[in-house]
């Protein structure tokens, strides 16, 4: 798909509650902008792809949008995760879907 720099895709397997698992499937799709992620889905292979979608979301999808991504990690030697200007700090936008079992 034309600009897209990361694919991720996960799938739910439990609630910290232990109620049932609101989403089967998490994907997310990252681009440099918001113009890169509407021509990459306006493209044919991302209009192939959300055509796509409804042959394995049989209980729905909720799709969300987001921008800027924060990394944190833990320091070399286990400490605590770093201060808010320590972490890595990339300006993104992303597609999520998260697709919920089927009812």
């Amino acid at each position: 798909m034309p600009g897209l720099q990361r694919f991720e895709a996960a799938r739910g397997i439990a609630t910290p509650d232990g109620s049932a698992v609101p989403y089967q499937r998490i994907a997310e799709l990252t681009f440099e902008d918001m113009d890169a992620l509407q021509a990459g889905l306006g493209s044919d292979e991302g209009q192939a792809a959300i055509n796509d979608v409804p042959k394995f979301a049989t209980g729905g999808v909720t799709n969300l949008f987001r921008r800027d991504r924060l990394t944190f990690a833990r320091s070399a030697k286990g400490g605590p995760v770093p201060a808010l200007a320590q972490c890595d700090s990339k300006r993104t936008t992303a597609v999520t879907l998260a697709v919920r079992p089927t009812q």
